[in-house]
Parts: structure tokens; C-alpha cells; sequence
């Protein structure tokens, strides 16, 4: 499968490719006086779909950190028979890598790959849709899709990436006692194991009642204990599990990366929070939302002296636009077009602002 995609040799290329196709598509919409916000046409969201598909799964090798470690594990996957896989750790994944690997070569499968997340991804704007009916599927969608986490989990950590949508649903449905949440918390610990870790956060949400008062103690108590040097690096009997990953994590040395206290990641989740709790209404979902986005900030900061936390902080990152979103559209709801523009373009801008610094550096 050709892609001319390929062709773009530098990362910094891609990332312009991609914020200026949203670019035009928000001028396209503008110009449009946002009528395919208020009235969603199929035919309008499976073109985006199908160009953001193109767009990220046609990409060169040389793009994205995991890219060319991921063309390997697929040759390896597609040369190996069912016997020989890895199928207790991830199997979904594998067993996914393998039938796509029966029906074309690795740029087909990064297409599909791709292609699935997005899907999945609108099909729960839909789904919100049916809870909060103020909001636009295809806005909240464009939302999500143009932030910095977004992307850098389709290009550098893809199998996160892979499982972020079936999380997505996950906590939909247990918001709503559903049974189909079992489902979707199956397939997406089956694609990345560390999905585990926010799903306990939704469920211990979801089945332990306390007050808002609580949620803001950890949270600052997280902050403080951090800050002291005390965090989950701590916790030896980590260290005493049989556990490749936690062994080649929790090794400080082995990895270039800035490990300690991060004031800068605090003041940015703290802000978002500020932004949440002014605009926050009596609602159920989001009041459900907010409350995962602090826990999982929480542990974020108590995660700072372990190499790659920021993968630990995208989990409360991915969250952001969904509430940000809902919140405007619902605070505003006379001018819910006009502010949840406005919401997408502060995304937008914001996100820019931050591939630069996290991506282009």
C-alpha cells in the first residue's frame, strides 16, 4: 500500500500537514456559518475520518518514535503462527496484529489501525451526544482529535493509542452501570496492560462514594508528597515483581529523561482543573469526569520521579477537551455554537503551542 505521505521527511513536516488540515477544515466550517456542527452529515465526518486516516497511517517509517519499532513487531507477528505469540501479554493486540497482517502489508495496517481509533473514537461523540444533547458529535470529535495527546499517541506510543477509544467507552458505560463497560475495559487491557491503571480509577469513582471535598484533599496532598521526593518510585514491592516493563521503567539511568518534581506539568493540570470547576454544572457525567481527572492527575504527579510519566499524565490529558467541551457548551448553552467554536479553536492553538514544545524539541 503507497502512501505519498512517505515523501514528508522530518516530523516538523508531518506535524504542519496535520494542523493545517484541521485549520482549514475549522475555516471550512466557519465559512459554512458552522452548519455542519449544528446538523452532522455523514458524508462530511467520514471524509474527515478517511483524510485523518490517510494522514496518520500513511505516514514514513521515519516518523513517530514507535512507528519502525511497530513495522518490526508486525514482520515478527506475520511470520509467526498462532502458537508462538505472545498471547498472554496483550493478546488482543497481537491476535489483531495477526489477521491484519493476512490481509496486506504493514502501511494497510497502520491505515486500519488508525482508521479503527477514529471510528471508535466518533462513535463515542455519539454517544455523548445521546447524554448531553447541547453538544456537537462532529465538534467534540474535532476536539479530541486536534490535541497534542491525541496525536502523539497515534504517531509515538500507537498502541496506547490503539486502546484509548475502547477506554473512551469504558468509562461511558460504567458511568451508566452498563454492563457493556466489562467489554470495552477487556479489549482495552488486552491492547495495552497499563490501560489497568485508569480503569481502577473509574471503577474506585464509580463505586466509592466521597465528597468533592476529598478529591481536592488528594490532590493537593499528591502535589505536596511530590514535591518532597515521595511517589510511587517508593513503592518497593513494585520493584519485587516479575515484570520486564516495571524493571526497565523504574530504571532511571537506563532512560534520558527528566525524572523529579515537575512544577510545569502541575500549573498545567492545575489550570485545566480551575477552568473545570468554574465551569462546572450538576452533571452527572461530567461531575464523573472531573473527579477521574483528578485522581489521575494525582497519581501523575506522584509518578514524576519514573522515566516517560508523562504516558501516566496523558490519561488525565486525554480527558480535557471532552470535559472542556461538554462544560462550555452546557455553561453556555444559548451559545453553544459559538462557545464550543471558540472551545476548539483555544484547543487548537493551545496544541500548537505544545507539539512545539513537546514534539519539535
Amino acid at each position: 500500500m503507497y502512501s505519498p505521505l512517505i515523501l514528508l521527511e522530518t516530523l516538523k513536516h508531518y506535524i504542519i500537514l496535520y494542523y493545517l488540515f484541521f485549520f482549514f477544515l475549522f475555516v471550512f466550517c466557519w465559512v459554512s456559518n458552522f452548519y455542519l456542527y449544528r446538523h452532522t452529515k455523514k458524508w462530511f465526518i467520514g471524509i474527515v475520518i478517511c483524510i485523518l486516516a490517510i494522514i496518520i497511517g500513511g505516514r514514513g517509517l521515519n516518523i513517530g518514535t514507535d512507528t519502525l519499532n511497530y513495522s518490526h513487531i508486525f514482520e515478527s507477528v506475520a511470520n509467526s503462527s498462532l502458537q508462538e505469540l505472545p498471547l498472554l501479554d496483550e493478546p488482543i493486540f497481537f491476535l489483531f496484529t495477526k489477521f491484519l497482517s493476512i490481509l496486506g502489508d504493514y502501511r494497510f495496517y497502520l491505515f486500519l489501525i488508525s482508521l479503527t481509533t477514529l471510528l471508535l473514537t466518533y462513535y463515542y461523540c455519539i454517544l455523548i451526544k445521546y447524554y448531553e444533547s447541547v453538544i456537537s458529535p462532529v465538534l467534540l470529535f474535532f476536539c479530541i482529535a486536534v490535541t497534542q495527546v491525541f496525536f502523539n499517541q497515534q504517531v509515538n506510543i500507537i498502541r496506547v493509542g490503539f486502546a484509548m477509544p475502547f477506554l473512551l467507552l469504558f468509562s461511558y458505560f460504567l458511568c451508566l452501570n452498563s454492563r457493556k463497560s466489562i467489554i470495552y475495559a477487556c479489549v482495552a487491557f488486552g491492547i495495552h496492560q497499563t490501560m489497568i491503571i485508569p480503569i481502577l480509577i473509574f471503577c474506585f469513582i464509580r463505586y466509592i462514594k466521597l465528597s468533592w471535598f476529598w478529591y481536592y484533599v488528594v490532590y493537593l496532598v499528591a502535589i505536596v508528597l511530590s514535591y518532597l521526593g515521595i511517589g510511587v518510585h517508593r513503592l518497593s514491592f513494585l520493584l519485587g515483581l516479575d515484570s520486564k516493563k516495571i524493571d526497565l521503567y523504574f530504571s532511571s539511568n537506563y532512560w534520558d529523561y527528566r525524572t523529579g518534581f515537575r512544577l510545569d506539568f502541575v500549573l498545567f493540570n492545575t489550570l485545566f482543573l480551575l477552568i473545570f470547576l468554574v465551569l462546572k454544572q450538576d452533571d452527572r457525567l461530567i461531575g464523573y469526569y472531573i473527579k477521574y481527572y483528578i485522581m489521575m492527575s494525582a497519581l501523575f504527579f506522584l509518578w514524576f520521579y519514573i522515566p516517560f510519566s508523562d504516558r501516566i499524565g496523558a490519561f488525565a490529558w486525554n480527558y480535557i477537551p471532552i470535559i472542556l467541551y461538554i462544560s462550555s457548551c452546557k455553561y453556555f448553552s444559548s451559545k453553544r455554537v459559538k462557545y464550543g467554536s471558540l472551545t476548539f479553536l483555544f484547543l487548537f492553538i493551545v496544541n500548537i503551542f505544545l507539539t512545539g514544545i513537546f514534539t519539535m524539541q
